[in-house]
């Protein structure tokens, strides 16, 4: 499992692997994660600020126990998850969410959940598979490419207005 850190310096991850530097704007935050298949790194883009405003309650509630680590999503504490409790904590959450079989829907399932709702709100291949840390956004087609039904007729609509106003 990569760590997913957020660093406004060069940061090095316990595994001794270092990453660049990260937007420091604070309407957009990047966060980076370690690539499957070796030693790289990739920003990937987060929206908005809500995960640090929940982080800084949470310091503020912990005090001198919390440990500050750099990471966008910490354990209650600030440190790395421990898989375990990790893991138990994510089926609670989908437990009480009531989806039916929680059992059949891992973690990873959420990975899916992200690039078809990405796909479905319109962002492109491209930019989805770049999220997902794709070797290619040919691999991603061919995972995510159903969900595109309906854009022949789009782009045949928009064909039509283009020949239209061309009149």
């Amino acid at each position: 499992m990569s760590m997913l850190e957020a660093s406004k310096q060069t940061n090095t991850t316990e595994s001794g692997r270092s990453h660049p530097p990260m937007n420091s704007d604070t309407s957009r935050r990047a966060i980076v994660a370690a690539r499957s298949t070796g030693n790289t790194w990739r920003p990937v883009e987060i929206p908005g600020n809500a995960a640090v405003r929940a982080q800084a309650e949470q310091r503020l509630k912990l005090g001198g126990i919390w440990k500050e680590c750099g990471l966008i999503f910490p354990s209650r504490v600030g440190t790395p998850w421990l898989p375990r409790p990790f893991y138990r904590g994510y089926r609670v959450i989908v437990t009480r969410a009531g989806v039916e079989d929680s059992e059949s829907v891992y973690f990873h399932t959420l990975r899916h959940t992200a690039a078809s709702q990405w796909i479905r709100l319109g962002a492109d291949i491209f930019t989805v598979s770049r999220r997902l840390g794709h070797a290619s956004a040919a691999f991603t087609m061919d995972v995510y490419g159903h969900l595109l039904k309906g854009q022949q007729r789009v782009a045949a609509e928009a064909l039509d207005h283009l020949l239209a106003d061309a009149q």
